[in-house]
């Protein structure tokens, strides 16, 4: 049915985005609502949201899922190359992680050298009388000795090790992707119509 709006003053319908319509859903105010329609702009190339209707005037409007196979599996594509950019930004976010106990490495500030490899014996968060805002902090240990700075100037050791396969990666982009599709269309693509394939899962 697609999206079908008031299009000039004799309130004649117009049907929009036939066969492109991939959910419907709402937003509600204090007063008034909006119903919009997540499409496929085959034109734009992209997933956009659509008002069709609103309480806020007599509108009329309407909309219902409609996408076909064909624009599925483009809706999926574009997801897909969405997730490569996050997926690589993330994979170093994650892989650059440390926690107690992990071989870390000063990367920035002027208490310890940049460049010193130690150990991390504690993070946590302290409050800054100066800043007067709590503030991420890590223990690291270097050679018996002990310093305390911001968890931000140091990273994880030889984090490079840590990062995903590109396995790993295509399946996290695969997962990635399903997760952005509407419910109902992501056992089309091996998920749940429950929930999404989640970001990291593999």
């Amino acid at each position: 049915m697609a999206i079908h709006q008031n299009s000039n003053m004799r309130g004649e319908r117009g049907a929009e985005f036939v066969g492109c319509v991939l959910n419907t859903w709402e937003r509600n105010g204090s007063w008034d609502s909006d119903f919009y329609a997540t499409v496929w702009d085959d034109e734009r190339g992209e997933v956009r949201d659509i008002e069709y209707d609103t309480t806020r005037c007599g509108g009329g409007g309407s909309a219902e899922i409609d996408a076909t196979d064909e624009v599925l599996n483009k809706v999926f594509q574009y997801y897909l190359n969405d997730a490569r950019e996050h997926i690589e930004r993330l994979a170093v976010i994650y892989a650059k992680r440390y926690d107690k106990g992990d071989e870390v490495r000063v990367i920035k500030g002027r208490k310890v050298k940049v460049g010193t490899v130690g150990k991390c014996f504690w993070r946590g968060t302290c409050y800054n009388r100066y800043s007067r805002m709590t503030e991420d902090r890590m223990g690291i240990e270097v050679d018996g000795e002990r310093f305390f700075i911001a968890a931000e100037n140091a990273e994880r050791n030889a984090w490079e090790k840590y990062l995903p396969t590109e396995e790993d990666k295509e399946k996290q982009r695969r997962n990635y992707a399903i997760s952005c599709m509407p419910h109902w269309a992501r056992p089309k693509f091996g998920g749940s119509a429950m929930s999404g394939g989640g970001f990291f899962a593999l």
